[in-house]
């Protein structure tokens, strides 16, 4: 199903309209306690996952690629969409990517699956169920009987994959 946003703001008004984002300090990094919205833990309810650590900085863990920085933080794509891009998963989970942006009335949610990190067959982070996670890492081709996560260290996003669903889901339509 399709989304739409009708009202192009940019990166900066976003960051006016989120304001349920609380700031704290935690290991010398910025992390992000979040107090979601009922909509927007609707939006984000297709994939189980810890918001435990949420980061709009930096990608962290060695399960990340160093250019996916750029996507974290606020950002405008191509199509106009200006998004928070945010990095989240508990101690025990790989993290996932998902994104926060203004659809014209509410603040909204959205986990894209294409390029992202979490089970595509239990619909959790990694790190949920470690036997149906090591069927999806065996899969994948990942697997490792050696160390924590059973390869889990070697899932890396995909954010050309993430963009293109984004602004293939979500586009822009003018409000009537």
């Amino acid at each position: 199903m399709a989304r739409y946003f009708t009202e192009k703001i940019t990166k900066e008004e976003l960051e006016q309209k989120i304001t349920h984002i609380e700031k704290t300090d935690f290991d010398d990094d910025t992390y992000y306690y979040n107090q979601l919205t009922e909509q927007v833990s609707k939006d984000l309810a297709k994939v189980q996952f810890d918001c435990e650590n949420m980061d709009i900085h930096s990608m962290y863990g060695d399960s990340v690629q160093d250019h996916g920085s750029r996507y974290l933080g606020y950002n405008t794509l191509e199509n106009g969409l200006s998004y928070l891009g945010i990095n989240a998963g508990g101690d025990w989970e790989t993290p996932i990517f998902f994104m926060l942006y203004w659809d014209g009335k509410s603040i909204r949610g959205y986990v894209p699956k294409e390029g992202n990190t979490w089970n595509q067959v239990t619909k959790q982070a990694f790190g949920n169920d470690e036997k149906k996670d090591i069927e999806a890492l065996k899969k994948l081709g990942i697997y490792s009987n050696e160390g924590y996560g059973h390869g889990r260290d070697n899932i890396k996003f995909d954010f050309d994959k993430m963009m293109q669903e984004i602004q293939h889901h979500i586009t822009y339509k003018e409000k009537n």
